[in-house]
């Protein structure tokens, strides 16, 4: 007569779901946090933007050059302060 431990195979199961959801939640959790720190990186971007044009009135192209981001990005930025 064959003889399972069943309860070792239960365990086992559980134990490796277990590992699995952790797993599972460290990725969301660190893609969550990439996404909160881009979401920062942007909002510091255009602060320091905001300022090289309120501040030093530079042209789009200046701005670009200095903050190392794109010409469309700065014009944007600047079509928002022209609108609000």
């Amino acid at each position: 007569m064959l003889f399972f431990n069943t309860m070792g195979i239960i365990e086992t199961i559980k134990e490796i779901a277990r590992e699995e959801g952790l797993e599972e939640g460290l990725e969301k959790g660190l893609e969550i946090s990439l996404r909160k720190s881009e979401q920062n990186l942007h909002a510091k971007e255009k602060t320091v933007v905001i300022n090289l044009i309120q501040k030093l009135g530079l042209s789009d192209k200046e701005v670009a050059t200095i903050t190392d981001v794109s010409i469309a990005f700065v014009q944007n930025v600047r079509k928002e302060l022209e609108n609000s």
